[in-house]
């Protein structure tokens, strides 16, 4: 029984979630989130429906690039805000170095450069499960960056400069307070105040 061909329908879902999956780690999201998103759509249209939007499928190359150089904005940003283990996105970055150029340098379901190979590969049955193949990794590589980066991440807390602190600074107030109920401190503050009333 032969393979079916695949229709552009089967990647929205794929496309969507890695859109989610990366989006939700960057930074201002009123702004990136919204962006990312017509940026996905656009790619989507540039891979699935190439025969058919032939002015955005030649921008095919261009959105390509973009999507790989925004590789290293999401993995720093997941890298940097997951509460989980960090080896995780390191793995994930792992996969994104191995599997971006051996996808790409076998031409295993990459998408084409020129646009009328493009539109002739989503007709090829072995181009379009080879793609699936690509946005398996893609969403399981993406998913495993982005799985323990929370929605709004926590400020980091940096300490409080000394000079900015509204804490005591005398050398008599750094005592350990122990030490500041010690009787020789009780001494040394008798003995001062007899010297001041003299």
């Amino acid at each position: 029984m032969a393979l079916p061909v695949l229709g552009p329908l089967v990647f929205l879902p794929f496309h969507l979630l890695q859109h989610h999956l990366i989006a939700r780690c960057l930074p201002a999201k009123t702004v990136t989130y919204p962006l990312h998103l017509t940026f996905t759509v656009l790619q989507y249209l540039v891979e699935h429906y190439s025969a058919e939007f032939p002015t955005i499928a030649s921008m095919n190359a261009l959105l390509v690039a973009i999507a790989i150089g925004t590789g290293p904005l999401f993995f720093y940003y997941a890298y940097k805000n997951t509460s989980g283990p960090r080896g995780q996105v390191l793995a994930a970055i792992a996969i994104f170095l191995v599997a971006v150029p051996g996808f790409k340098g076998f031409e295993f379901g990459f998408p084409k450069d020129d646009p009328a190979e493009q539109a002739q590969a989503n007709l090829e049955v072995a181009h379009t499960w080879k793609h699936l193949v690509l946005h398996c990794v893609v969403v399981f590589m993406d998913a495993l960056a982005s799985h323990n980066v929370s929605w709004t991440p926590a400020k980091t807390l940096t300490p409080s400069s000394e000079m900015l602190s509204t804490k005591p600074t005398s050398p008599m107030r750094k005592l350990a307070p122990e030490e500041e109920c010690s009787p020789r401190r009780k001494e040394a503050q008798a003995g001062w105040g007899k010297t001041k009333a003299a």
